[in-house]
């Protein structure tokens, strides 16, 4: 049954059932888990990524391989079995595009791609070399920000432990100390192959392109048409 929501950016739009995308972990840094590709036409190099749960929630996104030829996503096996997708040509792929004031330099966030797979979409960290999360389109892209530092500010609980031993976060996260050198540890962690596990700057990252990218407005990008359901 199709969806009308009156958005904030395009209007009222009327949205195929069939065209509803469910992402089982949402988006990161962003709200909701109902999303719908709104596209003028199939061909468009950019699409926006509308979400279903809240009308003011947009994202521009686009096909990467339309500007960048040698562009791969490598995922962990663990992190392909988590989103249930074995066969890559049945996945589609996206990334976030940060708006600027001209179309043409406007980035593209290869670091985090959206694979979409009947129906379900998930943001998934690519594990492959040199894959910014402000990729230029026409000049070559930079290198990712290598943070040095830990940058928090939320009080938190300082267990000590020494190799060999674990922590329990509820009943279903552990945490497995595996070497301790100077001032660096190694740990596993143990958890429900349906649960996400980042690295918090990595998280933090992905979350300021995700946020900076639902900040495009309508004008600076193509618009899509007045019906939605277009996959391109």
């Amino acid at each position: 049954m199709p969806l009308t929501i009156d958005t904030t950016r395009f209007g009222p739009l009327e949205i195929a059932g069939d065209a509803v995308i469910e992402f089982p972990a949402g988006l990161i840094g962003l709200g909701g888990s109902r999303y719908a590709l709104l596209a003028n036409d199939e061909n468009a190099p950019i699409v926006w990524l509308q979400s279903i749960d809240d009308p003011s929630l947009a994202l521009p996104v686009a096909n990467p391989w339309q500007f960048f030829a040698d562009y791969e996503v490598k995922l962990s096996d663990s992190e392909a079995t988590r989103i249930g997708v074995t066969d890559p040509a049945a996945a589609d792929v996206y990334v976030t595009v940060r708006a600027t004031e001209a179309v043409e330099d406007c980035t593209a966030n290869l670091r985090a791609p959206i694979v979409v797979s009947a129906g379900r979409g998930w943001q998934v960290i690519n594990e492959a070399d040199d894959v910014p999360m402000r990729a230029p389109r026409r000049p070559p892209p930079r290198a990712i920000p290598d943070p040095s530092h830990f940058q928090g500010g939320r009080p938190v609980l300082i267990i000590t432990r020494r190799p060999g031993e674990r922590i329990m976060l509820g009943d279903d996260i552990t945490v497995h100390v595996m070497e301790i050198v100077g001032n660096s540890a190694r740990v596993g962690i143990e958890a429900p192959k349906s649960l996400p596990v980042y690295r918090e700057e990595i998280w933090a990252a992905v979350k300021e392109e995700n946020q900076a990218s639902a900040r495009a407005e309508a004008d600076s990008m193509p618009r899509p048409a007045n019906e939605a359901g277009a996959r391109v």
